[in-house]
């Protein structure tokens, strides 16, 4: 009896092993479906459990459609700052176009006029200017 219990759990250990190795690799970025695989393979009934507890990344349907309907509404609002007078389209060197969208997308707005912008590549540089500003 005592053999084919410990038998028993070591088969499970294993099945968990496998199974997991499949389902979190689906399911997460390489670097958490790591950490979630070491703690399976280490102790994998506890992983197991705490990865049914926490590990789904998964969201509830009424969340996803709140999400969705929240991005229609922020598209509309986009378009109709698009139209207003203020609006700019600046005409920019190839290498200002990939961090004036990325600029637009995050900010879910147009550019409006009356904002200037320079870009800093030395900290030295950005710490006197924050410095002067605030003086």
């Amino acid at each position: 009896m005592m053999f084919s219990l410990s038998l028993m759990f070591m088969i499970s250990n294993w099945i968990i092993r496998l199974i997991m190795v499949v389902v979190v690799t689906r399911h997460h970025r390489p670097n958490s479906a790591l950490a979630w695989l070491l703690v399976i393979f280490i102790i994998p009934w506890v992983g197991l459990i705490l990865y049914l507890l926490v590990g789904s990344n998964r969201l509830p349907r009424r969340r996803i459609e709140r999400h969705s309907r929240l991005q229609r509404e922020l598209k509309a609002l986009i378009k109709r700052l698009e139209n207003l007078p203020d609006s700019v389209h600046p005409i920019l060197e190839p290498e200002q176009v990939s961090a004036v969208t990325l600029a637009r997308r995050l900010a879910y707005s147009p550019i409006l006029g009356g904002n200037n912008a320079e870009l800093m590549i030395r900290n030295e540089d950005v710490i006197n200017r924050i410095s002067a500003d605030i003086d």
